[in-house]
């Protein structure tokens, strides 16, 4: 009965340590769950949005398929579509039911969202001269059409981040529902047609540890249970004799035959040692189990200390994403990592196009003021070759960002820079603007900063802030005023009506383009020719963006005209200073010059009623023409 019930546990042994084994082999389900989709009808673009790729918990894992180039990018869903326009595109989706992607051609209506809003529209009327010019390509709109539709989204300042394969393509995220990721080949060719999304499986086997262990201990009783069994049989062993006198004859004969036995002879007949057989059997069985169950917490249930069960969360989002949501506030128009992207975007275009002298490169990533200034550099660099090249633009040296919040075009953003690898380089305050969508991000304006005071305290970058229009009310002066007023105050200094308004203290601008300077030329001058200068607001629309105290960072555009004309119509006048000359092309002239001068200039502006003064925060000043006299 002992052997019987050793062989029932080691068979129960068997049975208990084998279905341990087995959760995690051959019954263990997938560790992954694979969807697959087939984009049909050729279209350019392909999207995959957050809710589908947030079908299934865990890390997404996108791989792309085509035939050529194979480019993905994510960024908000919003921004994707307004990208996309009313360009056809094909949208996958994932079915809980049949667990697979599906394709459908998607027909957009064109999109309201690249429209400005109404109050930018007029805005944009008011361009500065330079972004005015008619494009000669507008004169043949088949050609625009044409780019429209078919635009390349490789390196648009939308995207949170991209990549770009040859044939296939795979990406590994974990993307909130809000962001959607953007397929396509070159904007021309059809996107890639094979895409499949990878999800993990949680397959928790909570019972391996208990099988195991039970399958342990069963091992162990039928080991006990063997012994004991072996034990007894040796003891209900051994010779069985019956009584009397039968058996063999005594006397010599019945002994002749018999030799000594080694326990007759004094020895001792070695035996196996059972507690020994126990000792080495034990743990051969104890070891694989053990490596089995002891390092994993997902193989035993929660109750015996267990891994807890996973459970389907949502992706993490900060306080400060929660309480934008909550507010029903618009986002920021740029993350903190996606200006850096912009920014040596803008950094690497500028460097190019001041050491070429190139107008084209330098239009790609500069618009308004901050243009002109530089193409005015070029030109007098072209015939004066000792002129200075502009202040370069560092990248990944950003000190302040504050992009605007809206979800309608243009998008503003401001930032300072600072290139410190560099010394005595100044710090670069910029404000780059987005006019749609499918534009990158332009300097409009760039400014060194003047000011030894502190900078106004801006929101956060992950809030951002509002862009104020020219004519709001809630400031000191409304942005639209303020290059008139400060260039009365270059002009006529303290007499200005508007010199109260402004802060004099540490404005080192008024110094060196102000009155004193201006009477200063007149008596340099002399009685052989007269000098008149005239300072008005440039045709440049001012940026304003809100400050945390509702004040606002406001950049404008002022233009300083100089007209210089000799006494006696019959003398000559010198031309004086090497950029005039240069851009002029004389080193004399008897009818006079006109040279015009354009500023950039950045003010911090307080709230209305709050008793502050407007105080000047940078400035950037360039001789951007100078033309004969008629």
């Amino acid at each position: 009965m002992r052997f019987v019930s050793a062989i029932v546990a080691f068979v129960v042994a068997a049975v208990l340590i084998g279905l341990g084994i087995a959760q995690q082999t051959i019954f263990a389900a997938p560790d992954s769950l694979t969807a697959r989709a087939t984009v049909s009808g050729e279209p350019r673009f392909a999207v995959v949005d957050g809710k589908t790729l947030n079908s299934n918990p865990g890390l997404q894992t996108m791989r792309v398929e085509g035939s050529g180039t194979v480019f993905a990018a994510y960024a908000r869903t919003e921004d994707v579509e307004a990208w996309l326009g009313d360009t056809p595109y094909a949208r996958l989706s994932f079915s809980s039911e049949t667990r697979e992607l599906s394709s459908r051609l998607v027909e957009p209506e064109e999109s309201a969202s690249a429209t400005p809003a109404p109050g930018e529209t007029a805005a944009a009327t008011d361009a500065p001269t330079a972004e005015a010019t008619p494009d000669p390509a507008a004169t043949e709109p088949a050609e625009p059409a044409a780019e429209q539709a078919a635009p390349n989204p490789a390196g648009s300042d939308l995207w949170l981040s991209e990549r770009t394969g040859e044939g296939s393509l795979r990406m590994d995220t974990r993307l909130p529902d809000s962001v959607s990721v953007l397929l396509a080949s070159d904007g021309t060719a059809p996107a890639p047609t094979e895409v499949s999304l990878t999800w993990p499986v949680e397959n928790r086997t909570p019972w391996v540890g208990p099988l195991i262990v039970g399958g342990i201990l069963f091992a162990v009783l039928g080991l006990v249970l063997y012994v004991l069994a072996l034990n007894h049989l040796r003891k209900t062993r051994g010779p069985r004799r019956k009584g009397g006198d039968g058996g063999l004859p005594r006397g010599r004969s019945g002994r002749a035959g018999r030799t000594a036995s080694p326990v007759e002879a004094g020895t001792t007949k070695p035996r196996r040692s059972v507690s020994r057989s126990m000792t080495a059997a034990v743990p051969m069985i104890l070891v694989p189990g053990l490596l089995l169950t002891g390092c994993s917490a997902e193989s035993w249930p929660e109750f015996l200390g267990g891994a807890p069960a996973p459970t389907t969360a949502p992706s993490p989002r900060s306080t400060l994403e929660e309480a934008i949501e909550n507010e029903d506030a618009p986002n920021p128009v740029v993350s903190e990592r996606q200006l850096d992207v912009i920014m040596t975007r803008i950094s690497e275009t500028s460097t190019q196009a001041d050491a070429a002298m190139d107008e084209s490169l330098l239009r790609s990533r500069f618009s308004g003021p901050a243009m002109e200034q530089r193409l005015a550099n070029y030109r007098i660099r072209a015939k004066k070759a000792d002129e200075p090249v502009p202040v370069a633009i560092p990248a990944d040296s950003t000190i302040l960002a504050l992009p605007q919040a809206t979800d309608t075009w243009p998008r503003t953003v401001y930032t300072i820079v600072q290139n410190d690898a560099v010394e005595g380089e100044p710090t670069q305050a910029l404000f780059l603007v987005q006019e749609t969508p499918r534009d990158n991000y332009t300097v409009r304006y760039a400014t060194n900063i003047v000011t030894s005071e502190p900078l106004p305290e801006v929101a956060p970058a992950g809030i951002g802030a509002a862009r104020l229009e020219p004519d709001v009310k809630l400031l000191t002066m409304q942005p639209a005023d303020v290059a008139t007023a400060y260039a009365d105050i270059l002009a006529k200094g303290d007499a200005s009506e508007f010199a109260e308004a402004f802060q004099k203290e540490g404005d080192t601008v008024r110094d060196q383009f102000g009155p004193a300077v201006q009477d200063k030329a007149k008596a340099d001058l002399g009685p052989t020719g007269t000098i008149e200068f005239t300072k008005l607001a440039g045709g440049a629309e001012p940026i304003a963006l809100a400050t945390i105290d509702a004040g606002a960072i406001v950049a404008v555009n002022i233009n300083e005209v100089e007209v210089t004309k000799p006494t006696d119509p019959r003398a000559s006048l010198k031309v004086n200073g090497g950029a005039t000359a240069a851009l002029l092309g004389l080193a004399e002239t008897t009818k006079g010059v006109q040279s015009v001068y354009d500023d950039q200039a950045l003010f911090y502006v307080p709230p209305v009623n709050s008793g502050q003064k407007i105080v000047l925060l940078g400035f950037e000043q360039q001789l951007v023409s100078a033309k004969e006299l008629p």
